[in-house]
């Protein structure tokens, strides 16, 4: 028998596609095109010390929540481009409240657009990659301080009033870590989520991983930190030999299946790895497209 009994649980669709809504919402069309669904969430990237993110931009905002659709911003404390370690932006002078201002003047900004934004900052803490990294080695910083500067960032936004702003608590799904480490507490996180891929085998530390092996561990430990809602903010394949078709048809039956009932949507990274330079994207494979689709017009039937 299949494991269709389970009572389907809400669920989002979402993609991050590098080019909208910047040059329009050609790409997010090609995208549903090939689901054959409205996405629901759309994901955008914000760097605080790119002059193209600084500051909040009204009109990609509107664009990326046209149709009814959501947005989410990943804003990132650091010059895009500038590698992992640049100290302006590490988490003690968040902490010490060294860019406060900027954060009031972004914080402002959302308040005044009005409209719900879900905004996810300093993603992937529990890695080594990015300037507020908790083990990106010369910077400092330790999941102590991380707490610190996620706390305060919020309350900056509570006392600006931008209760139209939800925050995104959003760790990479690794087995190995500890998530508790860097929980900033119920009371400062709205949404809980993870970032995950299959790198395929290429990937000297994990090799091919299927979608369980990918999110299921650190799904688990997400439940019995806080009774939020949960998303998965990236999620994606690489080609794989064509693996990634197996490996979207894995997710929506998983899902379906009852192994992540607190999840609430799943936003695919449409793009090319920053770092990895691996097509992620679901259009440019039929055979994934195909998958895809198929799965999630079941799942929705």
């Amino acid at each position: 028998s299949t494991a269709t009994a389970a009572p389907r649980q809400p669920l989002q669709v979402g993609l991050h596609s590098p080019s909208a809504p910047d040059a329009g919402m050609g790409a997010v069309s090609v995208f549903e095109s090939a689901i054959g669904r409205k996405t629901d969430v759309i994901s955008v990237y914000q760097s605080w010390g790119n002059a193209w993110g600084r500051n909040v931009r009204n009109d990609l905002l509107s664009r990326a929540t046209s149709r009814g659709r959501k947005i989410m911003i990943t804003w990132e404390p650091w010059v895009q481009g500038g590698g992992g370690v640049q100290n302006r932006y590490n988490l003690a002078s968040i902490a010490r409240g060294d860019h406060d201002a900027y954060m009031r003047s972004f914080a402002r900004g959302l308040r005044a657009w009005g409209k719900p934004v879900y905004l996810r900052p300093m993603h992937e803490m529990n890695g080594d990659w990015y300037p507020w990294g908790a083990y990106t080695k010369g910077t400092g910083n330790n999941p102590a301080l991380y707490k610190q500067a996620w706390q305060r960032m919020y309350r900056v936004f509570q006392q600006e009033r931008a209760r139209n702003v939800r925050f995104v608590w959003s760790p990479v799904a690794h087995d190995w870590t500890n998530l508790k480490r860097y929980y900033p507490g119920r009371n400062f996180v709205h949404i809980m989520a993870l970032d995950g891929y299959n790198f395929g085998p290429g990937d000297a530390a994990t090799g091919r991983r299927s979608f369980q092996q990918v999110f299921l561990k650190s799904y688990q430990r997400l439940e019995k930190l806080g009774p939020q809602p949960i998303w998965l903010a990236e999620v994606a394949s690489a080609p794989d030999g064509g693996y990634k078709a197996v490996f979207a048809r894995q997710m929506i039956r998983a899902i379906r299946a009852g192994y992540y009932p607190r999840l609430r949507a799943v936003i695919w990274f449409n793009g090319v790895g920053e770092f990895t330079k691996l097509d992620f994207r679901l259009h440019t494979d039929l055979g994934a497209s195909a998958a895809l689709r198929s799965e999630l017009a079941a799942y929705f039937r």
